[in-house]
């Protein structure tokens, strides 16, 4: 945390290197134990209900049945904000720490990203892969990129908007082994394998699908006599000869745009002659020999108006042994079911086919992390999609060992097993009443650890003025930033509710809001509000270590 402490890129570095909040030696064992926990909380937000830093770090009663958070217990706010702006940077080089956040280039973020696929590549061996995409959210409100040197934009996907991984997943297991990033097209032009010379007659060049096929299989390192498929972005009879060719890898695709030397009018004309208006479950095998590789081209129909389109390398199309099971209305409106055949090849397409959208289902829908951590840094947007990522491969590798223990356990359930090595910071017992006064005591009388209100940065302590204020008073500055003191919201008012009294001071130590008001003489027995506070040996009412700047007064300790 010291070396992320140091870089003067986060704006919250100066906050958190003047807080006064003091630590014993704990966890000496563990020095990184607080990197840890910055981990640890971005997956534990996932089993909360609220999203953004703030909410997650409030304390007290949600309604009568929950309590908020309070994450305030493993990490203060400002460290977290400190390691949320600077923990994307720890793999790049330092000199673009600096770069303006305009002129952000993808090597920033690469070098995670090779990290990831090194780890894979290390963990797994692969024999069979599976290819498709993953999209982590970003829609920039105040400028056109928000940073992102690009983004791509795909309407057919859940968060059509932000960055496109094109990654592959180990078909036993569904963890992804290796991801890459959809560049600038000038970029991608320069990936290996685009523009190189193919193995079909001609030499026709190799364009941006059959590359990204080949790059997944290498990346990957899937070993010779091993299979690899995907969906119809990837497909194509390029694709099927180059992964034999160079790798000895079997493939089989579904072909939809890219059509090229592929007999799709060919396959449809025949399908109809054969089985005339009603072809459902029923299928067209052409086969032919491509550089010496020998390739199948299926045309099969699952309904008896749509028909999907396959290009092979392996496989046999003999009927599947599990038939397909279709939903239809039938003329009085109820859904009925009816099993079609398939070829056995396809059966085994469609079983590995929704890996990793079935991925992405549980990073976006379930987990949500992106949700609850918002942000204007599109690099710890990327950072925090592949935190989820690891979280549901993690979740896949025990649920592949160890099925019947792990079967009925929830992603999210996994997630909050995965938190529960996260360590809690000891807090700091409130000095007594006498111990106080002795350790202010002055000339002048005692002295008071005061300061001024600041908003969530740590570095203002007004607000920004209106333009009222601008034009008709030609103020410069806003009105002062004020909270409800804390130690008011403890004494209730004659109707029971709970007393409001707006302050601009705030304790140095644990940043409580204060009032300066003497109140000792208007309620019996009742100490002014900065002396209950430094006096009391109450955790939730006296300084301690834990910061009560947006902390919620426990309404069980309230009194009238």
């Amino acid at each position: 945390m010291d070396k992320f402490l140091s870089d003067e890129r986060a704006p919250y570095y100066e906050t958190v290197k003047q807080d006064r909040i003091i630590f014993h030696d704990e966890h000496a064992d563990d020095p990184d134990w607080k990197v840890k926990n910055c981990y640890l909380l971005l997956v534990a937000a996932a089993t909360e209900v609220e999203n953004g830093v703030e909410n997650l770090w409030k304390r007290g009663k949600v309604g009568n049945r929950r309590n908020y958070p309070d994450f305030g217990r493993f990490v203060p706010i400002n460290e977290m904000k400190a390691f949320c702006s600077v923990a994307p940077f720890c793999w790049c080089e330092e000199k673009y720490w600096y770069t303006p956040k305009q002129d952000s280039l993808w090597e920033v973020f690469l070098p995670c990203i090779n990290s990831f696929n090194d780890q894979r590549m290390r963990m797994i061996k692969c024999m069979m892969l599976l290819l498709d995409e993953s999209m982590s959210g970003w829609r920039p409100k105040t400028s056109k990129l928000g940073g992102l040197p690009n983004y791509t934009y795909e309407i057919r996907k859940p968060v059509p908007l932000g960055t496109m991984f094109r990654n592959s997943a180990e078909c036993i297991s569904g963890v992804l082994v290796f991801q890459d990033v959809v560049q600038l097209p000038e970029v991608q032009s320069r990936k290996l394998y685009y523009g190189d010379k193919s193995h079909l007659p001609g030499n026709v060049e190799i364009g941006a699908h059959t590359a990204e096929v080949l790059r997944q299989v290498r990346g990957a390192q899937v070993k010779p006599g091993g299979w690899v498929g995907g969906d119809s972005w990837f497909g194509s009879v390029i694709s099927a000869v180059e992964c034999m060719k160079l790798f000895g890898v079997y493939s089989t695709w579904v072909v939809k745009q890219n059509n090229d030397y592929f007999p799709m009018l060919v396959l449809h004309e025949i399908l109809k002659a054969r089985y005339g208006d009603k072809p459902a479950g029923h299928w067209v095998v052409m086969k032919a020999e491509i550089s010496g590789v020998d390739v199948l081209a299926i045309a099969y129909a699952w309904s008896h108006s749509s028909c999907s389109y396959f290009v092979s390398t392996c496989g046999s199309t003999y009927p599947a042994e599990q038939s397909y099971t279709t939903h239809f209305e039938d003329e009085f409106g109820i859904v009925s079911t009816k099993q079609i055949s398939r070829p056995h090849l396809l059966e085994w397409v469609y079983d590995f086919l929704p890996l990793i959208d079935e991925h992405n289902r549980h990073r976006q829908n379930i987990l949500n992390l992106e949700r609850k951590w918002p942000t204007k840094c599109c690099w710890f947007r990327l950072l925090v999609t592949i935190v989820g990522m690891s979280v549901v491969d993690l979740y896949r590798i025990y649920l592949n060992q160890e099925k019947e223990k792990y079967k009925t356990i929830t992603v999210v359930e996994f997630s909050d097993l995965i938190c529960r090595e996260i360590k809690e910071r000891q807090s700091r017992p409130a000095p007594p009443r006498n111990v106080v006064c002795q350790m202010f005591a002055t000339d002048n009388g005692t002295e008071m650890r005061i300061e001024r209100v600041t908003n969530s940065a740590g570095h203002v302590t007004q607000r920004s003025p209106t333009n009222h204020r601008k034009t008709k008073e030609r103020r410069l500055k806003g009105r002062v930033i004020g909270q409800n003191c804390y130690i008011c919201r403890k004494y209730l008012k004659e109707d029971g509710s709970t007393r409001y009294n707006k302050t601009a001071h705030c304790c140095m130590d644990c940043k409580a809001p204060l009032c300066l008001v003497d109140r000792s003489t208007s309620r019996a027995g009742r100490m002014s509000c900065y002396m209950e506070h430094k006096t009391s040996s109450d955790p939730d009412i006296g300084c301690t270590s834990i910061c009560k700047r947006n902390a919620a007064f426990p309404k069980s300790k309230q009194v009238r």
